[in-house]
């Protein structure tokens, strides 16, 4: 699928995120925890959809947020709902942020998106801060994120989830990976950039 179909995929979608998706709020907040976010820390939250998580980043009080979608009618969403001045939103694809030295990267719920994945690992060790973090993470389990997306997203544009550890080998040319959670409640991956 090509990308500007995959962006009208979304965009069709914005309208009705939010009912359609119903994560449990201690799951984000867990995961918010497990970021460990530092008081005026700069963070990028990539694929934002309608900015799910960002209620639980600000509770960790950064000094600024980009929250990052290439669907256009998500960003809209998510700035009718969010009006932080800590918060900047970008319309753009990932691998285009132009800025660094971010200390945290989150990918939250979006990752079996992302066609190249290792291209999106290389970006964001280029952009993210010395000892900064990446973490890939869903407020639910594998197999439901990967059933899920079987059938109610178009294969050309998912691939299922790898097991917490294969994605552990992956992201360890460039991250030293901490963080291993893969359950029956939530998966995350999650590393300090070597």
């Amino acid at each position: 699928m090509k990308k500007e179909e995959q962006i009208a995929f979304f965009d069709n979608l914005a309208e009705s995120w939010d009912s359609l998706h119903h994560p449990d709020p201690e799951r984000l907040a867990c995961l918010a925890e497990l970021c460990g976010i530092a008081p005026g820390a700069r963070l990028l939250y990539v694929a934002c959809d309608t900015g799910t998580l960002i209620p639980y980043l600000l509770k960790k009080d950064p000094a600024s947020i980009l929250a990052v979608d290439y669907s256009p009618q998500m960003i809209r969403r998510a700035k009718e709902k969010l009006s932080d001045p800590r918060v900047t939103f970008l319309c753009t694809d990932t691998v285009d942020v132009g800025e660094q030295d971010f200390d945290c990267a989150v990918i939250y719920g979006a990752f079996p998106h992302f066609e190249n994945r290792g291209s999106i690992i290389r970006h964001m060790y280029r952009i993210l801060s010395p000892q900064g973090r990446l973490m890939i993470c869903h407020s639910e389990c594998r197999k439901n994120i990967n059933a899920g997306h079987g059938e109610n997203i178009p294969a050309e544009i998912t691939i299922p989830l790898p097991t917490g550890y294969i994605l552990k080998k992956s992201l360890e040319d460039y991250f030293s990976v901490d963080i291993v959670v893969d359950t029956d409640k939530l998966y995350v991956v999650s590393g300090i950039k070597n």
